[in-house]
């Protein structure tokens, strides 16, 4: 089924790993907040899991459009001094 959906373009989500430092950790099944401008956010993706390390760095994966740009900015819904950002995928979502 996903691969029919895969060549018949209706898929257009992928799965991202998302790094950074955030107070919280974001909620399974929330959502992330994308940064559009300045001082502007919208509500995307779904998050999958999230892990805070070590080192206090949050790792979360979440599910968005797969058309996003590898330097996007990202925050922990609710959370306004979190900074999380794209980390390279280990596959290419570009067919071959």
């Amino acid at each position: 089924m996903v691969s029919r959906a895969k060549f018949r373009g209706a898929n257009k989500r992928a799965m991202y790993l998302l790094s950074g430092g955030a107070a919280q950790l974001p909620d399974i099944g929330g959502s992330v907040e994308w940064q559009l401008g300045e001082d502007k956010w919208r509500k995307t993706g779904t998050v999958l899991s999230a892990v805070r390390m070590a080192d206090n760095t949050i790792i979360a994966e979440v599910v968005m459009n797969n058309d996003m740009d590898a330097d996007s900015v990202f925050r922990v819904q609710g959370d306004t001094t979190s900074r999380l950002t794209i980390k390279p995928l280990p596959y290419s979502l570009e067919d071959e």
